[in-house]
């Protein structure tokens, strides 16, 4: 299982009370297992 995080901060407009801006996003996903190679035929 895998989980991929991001953060984007920026200025915060003019006139609020905050500083910084943040845009957050995540993903989180799995892959599937590798099969095992077919044995080589003779």
């Amino acid at each position: 299982m895998w989980l991929i995080k991001a953060v984007h901060m920026t200025a915060a407009p003019v006139g609020t009370e905050s500083q910084w801006a943040s845009f957050w996003a995540s993903l989180t996903f799995q892959l599937p297992e590798k099969a095992a190679p077919a044995p080589a035929r003779p």
